[in-house]
This record gives structure tokens, sequence and C-alpha cells, in this order.
């Protein structure tokens, strides 16, 4: 009798140990969360970062597509992730981990971006749901994003 109270009570801290918190969506040793809110890119990496995390790295065609599908069934809309040019024009890498966003590590732009379009400073990358790629954008537009934890 003892065994089974102990195994029930046991049971939600194992399950919060080794999974995703509430909330967060498990996928290849990773945790990560789509918000419902939508903030500018700096901001986003701080409440990524108060979650016990940082905006997402994309580091092959599988979590890409992992994340371009959850885009799609949870918000439907553009999301920060954690690519950025800031200090260098045109030299995109991975604010987290600082890797360079270029071959030979997975790249996948929408044609024609980066682009800063039309002059504008778009210094910080987003996903999105049904595009063909990332896409560059102005670091200060709100935009939903995309938190992940190791």
């Amino acid at each position: 009798m003892m065994i089974f109270i102990y195994s029930i009570l046991l049971i939600p801290f194992l399950q919060s140990s080794f999974g995703c918190n509430s909330g967060w969506t498990s996928y290849r040793g990773r945790c990560y969360f789509i918000s419902h809110d939508q903030q500018s890119w700096v901001a986003a990496e701080g409440i990524c970062l108060n979650l016990g995390g940082h905006l997402a790295e994309i580091n092959d065609e599988r979590e890409n597509n992992f994340l371009q599908h959850s885009l799609v069934d949870i918000v439907n809309k553009q999301a920060w992730v954690g690519g950025t040019d800031v200090g260098v024009e045109g030299d995109w890498f991975w604010a987290l981990s600082k890797t360079d966003i270029y071959p030979p590590n997975y790249v996948n732009w929408q044609p024609g971006e980066p682009n800063s379009w039309s002059g504008h400073d778009e210094n910080c990358m987003d996903l999105r749901p049904h595009a063909l790629g990332w896409n560059d954008e102005t670091c200060s537009v709100a935009l939903n994003y995309i938190c992940e934890t190791l």
C-alpha cells in the first residue's frame, strides 16, 4: 500500500522532470513554446529567458518543418526565432550559440531573403507558417515568438 501511495506522489514529479512544462511541446529532446501574444524580437528573447529558454535556433530541415507545422496548428502567424544580423549587416547568426547562418550550417531563407526590404533595417529573423523559408524583419515589429529549451 505504501509503495502505491509513493508511486502516485512521484508520478507528477517524474513527468515534469523528464517532459516539457505545460504549454510547451517536446521534439527531439527539446521543448518549444509558441506564444499567443506578440512582442518585439528583444522583448520576446527576454520573455523566453524568463521562461528558462531562448528564441529558437533552427538547426535542420526536420526541426524547421516541425516548427512551421506547429505554427500553423497553434497561431497560424509568423513568429520570431533566434536569428539576427545585429552588429554587422548581412552576417546572420543564431543569437544564443553565435553559430553562423551560412552553409555548411542549415540555411532556409525564402527566395530573395534576407533583403532589408525597401531599405528598412531588418535585422531579426521570423519563421512564417506557409512560406518557403525564413524572412528578415524589423526587430521592433510585434510578432508571436518561439521559445526553445534544451
